[in-house]
């Protein structure tokens, strides 16, 4: 039997395959649908049910309380309008709220980031746990209207990268970005980031889960923006 996954605000059920047929998946860039779907895989290896709630939208005009106006939320695709529907959205927001714990121990690995408070990584917005994005991207879409190039981040059971083609693909403010990001992100016990005793690069040790692609990845970008 096909496993199946809470969507929407209600009791609602889905299989991998059914959610994939939803309109509110079909327009999320293929990338944030890729990292959040293997997610969502991993919670349920782990008992947790873990969802969408909405991916894209059209934000309604006028905007009730907490939403962004037309054409600067990353709920929406880009640009938007007159061309809103194509797969360019990059936020989810996740159900159910049981879940949002193990969720925001676990999305550094999938390359996301949520709107919680306390922030690890220097978020100062409404506090917004249900909330996830690329940690590529601003917090803010601040009227953005070129759909974002977002690199295949690896994933946890997938083949190792090649590295210096992941870093190529990105800007050195994004380096710095995901750099500062993954390491606010990270649980404490994962990673200690520290220089050793004698000269050399810095150090990561971080979880067997994955497979030591972050670890090295944080190292590259560390010798990277050091040089």
């Amino acid at each position: 039997m096909a496993t199946t996954y809470p969507y929407g605000y209600g009791t609602t059920r889905y299989s991998m395959v059914q959610y994939e047929k939803l309109t509110t998946v079909k327009y999320l860039h293929p990338e944030m649908w890729r990292r959040f779907r293997r997610l969502m895989e991993l919670a349920a290896a782990a008992g947790v049910d873990l969802g969408v709630g909405t991916g894209w939208r059209i934000q309604p005009d006028p905007p009730p309380a907490g939403f962004a106006p037309p054409g600067n939320s990353h709920h929406e695709s880009m640009p938007s309008p007159p061309e809103p529907r194509t797969a360019t959205a990059v936020a989810i927001d996740t159900v159910p709220a049981k879940s949002w714990d193990w969720m925001e121990s676990n999305l550094y690995k999938v390359g996301l980031r949520s709107f919680r408070k306390p922030s690890g990584w220097g978020y100062g917005g409404t506090n917004e746990p249900w909330h996830v994005q690329p940690v590529e991207i601003p917090a803010a879409r601040s009227k953005r209207k070129v759909p974002y190039v977002l690199p295949v981040f690896p994933l946890p059971g997938d083949p190792p990268p090649d590295l210096g083609d992941f870093l190529m693909a990105l800007t050195a403010e994004q380096q710095q970005q995901l750099y500062d990001r993954v390491m606010g992100s990270l649980p404490g016990p994962y990673s200690t980031g520290e220089r050793p005793p004698t000269a050399g690069p810095r150090r990561f040790v971080l979880d067997d889960q994955d497979g030591g692609f972050l670890a090295a990845l944080l190292e590259r970008l560390a010798a990277k923006l050091e040089a």
